[in-house]
């Protein structure tokens, strides 16, 4: 990675935690950072002082409102506090006037108590304000809240002494008194009013809560207008009871928690997923199989969102919208495969709309992100369904065959072999795409029933060239005897006149302008059931959880920045290997990046079109 952004702006990374394994984790995870962009600037193990010192440095714009409204605001308490000085030794006054009343003497010691308290009250929260005003990095809204409550109080007491009805009930002597100074105290009423608006005029600051947050170990990240508390419960997550009965420790999610810090400080706009699901409730919901990249791509400060066709026959379900909920310019579509369709039961097809609103999408420049797999020929229709945005992609110089999915030969028992849908490819093509995942394994698999495969990995590779449009294949297969794509699946080996060898085009990616599309063929690489499946490794003596495939999310996420056109954020984990730099070993730093997010499942999640999980091999 070449720079943050383009803006060049740099972003200060600091640790408060101390010579500890955590902080060497972090200390060594922000040099990593550091190294990969020199907008990423270090600042390791500082005192909360002093990093409090550097927000007001770099935030007392944003302090100064307030600053000046405590000044004007220390000058009015003052004031009602010598006011209630003046008004208390009054009522005193009063209180021992000779041939008073005891009604009279009652309320005037009363009233009078009652002022004196307002004035010493009045008085302190003038002191507060000055605290306040001299503090490194001040509460001020806490302390702006207090003076609020109590010109409050102060508007409430003024409101009963100039109340007529109220004074009746005082004595003649009180009465009078407060009848003189009716109009007095009407004046400073309205003070304390306009005083309390003055304070509700004050924008909320961003900074309010990094006092509170910024703890002895936390990550502190700094933009040029937003500080960010990263804490020690946020960047280390305890592993399941299962996996601690094992010795793992705690799983370090610095990587992704300051990437995520530093895509929302540099994106101004905050960019849109839409996911296209024909035939599939909210694919962002709790019971998607899609939870950790629909999380993962929330934490990289994209905002997520899920859209299905309307049925033909019935139309929108409640809570339903007839058109996507974004479009355009700054929204990228992850559109799935349509349902195939059931020859027995015949349904009118809303394809040739959800073409034509893809069609519209990429016409406004927005980019979008085709997810397909082969499907095995249906014994009643002859032939595998058809998939209706062939014709867009081939706009884009990008060649589908749906038809065809890839397997690899495997051996089984007993010495025979079998041809599996389940392929892990660790090296891909040098595009921007891809060219970080080198060396991570990553799984694409499919749908058997025993021996029969019904659908797999397909073919994404490339027309000729089209004029205006830049292509390229980003994810392929390895050249070998053992991996081809067929049309069925009737044997264990590879026919060369009816199967593709290998190696195979998995995935594509075409520019035409400002306007980006990219095909993956497949969909279960995506899958919940897929990318958390764990393994235990051994890190510096130590066993500690890790994905099986680390390339999927990295593949997936990788995809929707560029086609966000945040292509300069593809290295923000650096090398995006999936794990991070864990610290000395052997006397060396060794280079282990996490997964994005982990969350081991012992479910297989199956949704009624698309890809499922391949039945391993007996």
């Amino acid at each position: 990675m070449h720079s943050l952004n383009k803006k060049k702006v740099k972003y200060l990374v600091a640790s408060t935690f101390g010579a500890s394994t955590h902080g060497q984790q972090v200390t060594e995870l922000i040099r990593e950072f550091h190294r990969q962009s020199a907008y990423v600037v270090p600042d390791e193990h500082v005192s909360r002082r002093k990093l409090l010192e550097q927000v007001r440095a770099r935030y007392g714009g944003e302090l100064s409102p307030y600053s000046a409204a405590a000044k004007k605001l220390i000058v009015k308490l003052q004031k009602f506090a010598a006011f209630f000085a003046q008004q208390a030794a009054r009522f005193h006054a009063l209180a021992h006037a000779p041939h008073a009343s005891a009604s009279q003497r009652h309320w005037a010691r009363r009233i009078g108590g009652a002022v004196d308290t307002l004035g010493r009250h009045t008085t302190r929260w003038a002191a507060a304000l000055k605290r306040t005003l001299r503090a490194t990095l001040p509460h001020w809204q806490t302390v702006m809240q207090r003076v609020k409550s109590g010109l409050g109080v102060i508007r409430d007491n003024l409101k009963v002494l100039t109340s007529v009805k109220a004074g009746k009930h005082f004595g003649k002597g009180v009465h009078a008194y407060l009848a003189a100074q009716g109009a007095i105290y009407q004046k400073m009423m309205a003070s304390a009013v306009a005083a309390r608006k003055q304070i509700t005029a004050l924008k909320p600051l961003k900074l309010s809560n990094v006092r509170s947050m910024l703890g002895p170990d936390s990550m502190v990240v700094m933009g040029p207008k937003k500080v960010k508390i990263i804490p020690v419960t946020s960047l280390f997550e305890a592993p399941p009871p299962a996996a601690q009965q094992q010795g793992a420790v705690a799983r370090f999610k610095g990587e992704e928690e300051l990437a995520s810090a530093l895509l929302a400080m540099s994106q101004r706009r905050q960019p849109k997923i839409v996911f296209i699901a024909p035939g599939l409730p909210d694919v962002t919901g709790p019971q998607s199989p899609f939870t950790t990249v629909v999380h993962l791509l929330k934490q990289n400060n994209f905002k997520v969102m899920s859209w299905s066709p309307p049925n033909p026959q019935t139309g929108p379900q409640p809570g339903q919208t007839p058109l996507p909920q974004a479009m355009g310019k700054g929204v990228t579509w992850v559109v799935f495969a349509p349902p195939p369709p059931n020859p027995q039961m015949p349904m009118p097809s809303d394809n040739a709309q959800l073409v034509g609103l893809v069609k519209k999408q990429l016409a406004q420049g927005g980019g979008a992100l085709f997810l397909l797999d082969g499907m095995a020929a249906n014994p009643m229709m002859g032939m595998a369904p058809p998939y209706p945005f062939t014709g867009i992609l081939r706009q884009y110089g990008i060649a589908l065959k749906p038809g065809y999915f890839t397997v690899e030969r495997y051996p089984a028992r007993g010495g025979k072999h079998v041809a599996a849908p389940e392929l892990q490819i660790s090296h891909f093509p040098k595009t921007r795409i891809s060219a970080p995942l080198q060396t991570l394994s990553t799984a694409f698999e499919g749908m058997a029933q025993g021996n029969m495969v019904e659908a797999g990995p397909t073919y994404v590779g490339l027309t000729k060239a089209v004029p205006g449009v830049v292509a390229h294949i980003f994810v392929q297969t390895p050249k070998s005897p053992d991996i081809w794509a067929e049309t069925q699946s009737t044997s264990d080996r590879f026919n060369a006149h009816n199967d593709l060898a290998s190696p195979i085009p998995l995935a594509a990616m075409a520019r035409r302008g400002d306007t980006r599309v990219a095909a993956i063929g497949n969909t279960a690489f995506i899958y919940d059931a897929l990318v958390n499946i764990p393994q235990i490794m051994s890190l510096n003596g130590q066993p500690v959880l890790a994905p099986r495939f680390p390339g999927n999310t990295e593949l997936f996420l990788n995809t929707i920045r560029w086609l966000a056109g945040y292509q300069n954020m593809i290295a923000v984990s650096p090398r995006a290997t999936v794990a991070l730099r864990i610290g000395p070993m052997g006397g060396h730093s060794m280079l282990v990046r996490w997964a994005s997010v982990l969350t081991p499942s012992a479910l297989v999640v199956a949704l009624g079109i698309g890809v499922f999980m391949v039945r391993r091999r007996s």
